[in-house]
Formats: structure tokens, sequence, C-alpha cells
């Protein structure tokens, strides 16, 4: 009893590590993604991912209207991932580390960056995100979705395209 007790507990801190790790995988990516953006708007990141974000995103078929057959996606291994994906079973987070925001406001903020939640892959070496960029001045927002593979452990953004522009004015 007392074997099947430990092999229990270290399973579940086993468990517990690996949501830690994914988290900062994540983390990772939405950072990568920040830093790409152009740095001369201001701007502020919502503090949680938003699952609405992703609704404008067509998994089974990505092209909208880009059929160029160069696309990432058309190749074999993003298209199993991609069809694979379960938006059921995506989930909101933090974008926060020990309790802190790690985005801040810079200046009187004239776009706000929302991100919808980070999908892996199953083996972990594939992800698609998606953000929206709002803009509280011109009140218009564009969406992207950006395909990341992780190279060598770092994670390199292989593809980008915009799946939506709104203006509400």
């Amino acid at each position: 009893m007392k074997l099947f007790i430990t092999c229990l507990l270290i399973s579940i801190i086993g468990i517990g590590a690996h949501a830690q790790r994914d988290k900062k995988e994540l983390y990772k990516i939405h950072k990568l993604l920040q830093q790409s953006l152009s740095s001369g708007g201001k701007y502020t990141v919502y503090g949680t991912t938003k699952k609405n974000v992703i609704r404008n995103f067509d998994f089974k078929n990505p092209d909208g209207i880009d059929t160029s057959a160069s696309n990432i996606w058309k190749r074999a291994e993003w298209k199993v991932f991609l069809n694979s994906v379960d938006t059921t079973a995506v989930s909101n987070y933090s974008l926060s580390t020990a309790g802190k925001p790690w985005f801040r406001n810079m200046g009187k903020v004239k776009h706000t960056l929302i991100f919808a939640p980070v999908i892996l892959s199953t083996d972990g070496n594939l992800a698609i995100s998606i953000l929206e960029l709002a803009n509280t001045v011109g009140r218009s927002s564009t969406s992207r979705v950006y395909f990341l593979q992780k190279e060598n452990g770092i994670w390199k953004i292989k593809q980008d395209r915009v799946i939506s522009l709104t203006d509400f004015s």
C-alpha cells in the first residue's frame, strides 16, 4: 500500500511539473510574438488569454483566400496537427508568472493585444498562436495566426497571416 501511495504521489508531482514546463513554453511563445510586433505603436496586453480570438480561424481549411502551395499548413505534419485540434479542450490562462503580470502598459495605450491560448502539437514541436490587435484610437482590429516550430529547443515563427480585419467606425 505504501508503494502504491508513493507511486501515486510521484505521478502527481510529475504531472504538476509537466504542466509548469508546458506553461513556460506557452509564455516563451507569447513573448516571441510580442517581440516580433512593430515596436512603433504603444500597446497593452490583455492579462489573460481569450479563447474567442480563435473564432475566425478555420483549423480544417486554413487557406482562406491564400491558396499558395508553399503555405506551411499544406505540409503533412501541419495538416495532421491542425486537424487534430479540439477547440472545446482549449482553455484560457493568465499571462503572469509568480502572480506578477509580465506585460505592462507602455505610455498612452493605442492598441490592445489579446492572445488566444497557444495550441501545441502532441509532440510539443509545432504550435499555433492567434492574436488580435485592437486599435483603440481608430476603432479597428486585426487578427493574425502564427505558425511556430521548435528548432533545437527554440521557438521560431515559420509563417504568419492575417485572418480578419474589422473596422468599427
